[in-house]
């Protein structure tokens, strides 16, 4: 449906005849029955490049629409003669009829241009959702270029700078704005994303954010970083997103918005680790502990971060420190098993474990998966008990220790028993544990 509202014209009196509505109801039913005339009028207009630019007055149209605004009456015909269309383009498209659904929708994006340069962007993009969500790409294809003709076209009248047309296409004596057009700035950026054209939506949103912030308009600034932001990240482009997370929190820190100073700071930490930026990572994650422990609801995540910490400091071999990396461990084990959070605590000790392991300290590390198995009891889970019972078999079995590494899988075997997985690996553990032994 056409979603767009009428503001009528109060600068004249309107009529309180009991027969306007009877005149009203005329000009629908004339516009209606229109639209059913020479649907294929456009082949016989000549065969443009884009169906969207065609000029010619449109049946549906006073012949001197081209020349003047509608009045009110004529606007509301249009606009049912447009929701009719509409329908008609909805049945052809869910028939298979593309051919058909571009014809309707090219006839009523072209109509749309009389009610306002804000209403035809506003369809243009709703329909361009609908044809980019249907992957028809022409279509698509047509109303982007639409789109930047519109634009190019809002530069030579100086409501938009001329920087926001992408590829620099603009006349270079197009004048700079005095004032921008906000809502022309905003229906655009809004209707490159419904297209799925951050290139296009990207330039005009960053000058939407130069205009607010010269107003020094706190909302439209934060408003317009964080769809930069969402832009940057929805075509993984992580490393633009980075000075626009960057600024969102200095903002979210100057309006003293603790909440949405943990998000951003969260969403840098992502983007740190989608770009391998270990050390910015833990920086940032550094930064985080606080907000966690002074917020009751945040506290259950403290172990998880201590963890990711840990692991950074224990896998990446410029960053690599044991001492720091066990410290963190043990941390959110104390922390977790504190609080009850027994997957926490696992993989707090799993990590710890691994890592006296990696520096060849297989006592300490026995130990810590003894520990593993008493917390993976408490919480009911087996299978990680059996991962537990494998690993120090294994590490038994490096040591020559098999009668120890044939107990383990054992244990290990019982419980892959009960759950019915991996029955057939611990059976060859201990039977390879006993030839060991045995030889």
């Amino acid at each position: 449906m056409v979603s767009i509202q009428v503001q009528p014209d109060y600068s004249t009196p309107r009529s309180t005849s009991l027969f306007q509505p009877v005149r009203i109801l005329s000009v629908m039913a004339l516009a209606i029955a229109l639209i059913s005339l020479a649907p294929k009028m456009v082949l016989a207009q000549g065969n443009p490049q884009n169906p969207l630019e065609i000029t010619e007055t449109d049946p549906l149209l006073p012949p001197d629409a081209n020349s003047r605004e509608l009045t009110e009456l004529e606007r509301e015909g249009l606009i049912t003669a447009l929701t009719e269309l509409e329908q008609q383009a909805n049945t052809s498209l869910a028939a298979g009829d593309f051919e058909n659904t571009a014809l309707v929708w090219n006839r009523l994006l072209r109509l749309s241009r009389s009610l306002g340069t804000i209403e035809e962007i506003q369809t243009l993009g709703r329909i361009g959702d609908i044809a980019w969500n249907r992957d028809l790409s022409k279509q698509v294809n047509t109303i982007s270029t639409r789109l930047q003709n519109i634009q190019r076209e809002a530069v030579r009248r100086g409501v938009i700078a001329e920087n926001s047309v992408p590829n620099n296409s603009t006349p270079d004596n197009a004048p700079a704005p005095e004032k921008l057009d906000i809502p022309l700035l905003q229906a655009l950026g809004t209707a490159y994303q419904q297209l799925r054209s951050p290139n296009l939506a990207i330039p005009i949103y960053q000058q939407l954010l130069t205009q607010s912030q010269a107003t020094q308009d706190s909302n439209a600034i934060e408003n317009n970083l964080r769809i930069l932001g969402s832009l940057h990240m929805a075509w993984f482009d992580y490393a633009a997103a980075v000075p626009t997370y960057q600024e969102l929190f200095k903002l979210a820190v100057s309006l003293d918005d603790l909440a949405n100073q943990v998000i951003y700071l969260e969403e840098l930490v992502y983007i740190y680790d989608q770009l391998k930026d270990q050390e910015r990572s833990i920086a940032t994650r550094q930064e985080l502990l606080p907000y966690y422990q002074t917020k009751l609801e945040l506290q259950p995540k403290i172990p998880s971060l201590l963890i990711e910490i840990a692991s950074s400091y224990s896998s990446y071999s410029i960053l690599r420190n044991p001492q720091a990396a066990r410290d963190n461990y043990q941390k959110a084990y104390e922390i977790a098993i504190a609080g009850r959070l027994y997957a926490a605590a696992r993989d707090a000790l799993q990590g710890l474990a691994t890592l006296y392991q990696t520096y060849n300290q297989p006592d300490t590390a026995l130990e810590i998966y003894q520990i593993l198995v008493q917390v993976n009891q408490q919480s009911y889970d087996t299978y990680f008990s059996m991962r537990a019972y494998d690993q120090m078999g294994q590490i038994h079995l490096q040591r020559s220790n098999y009668p120890q590494a044939l107990a383990m899988f054992t244990e290990g075997l019982k419980i892959a028993r009960t759950l019915q997985t991996q029955e057939l690996y611990f059976a060859a553990q201990v039977e390879r544990s006993r030839n060991l032994l045995n030889p």
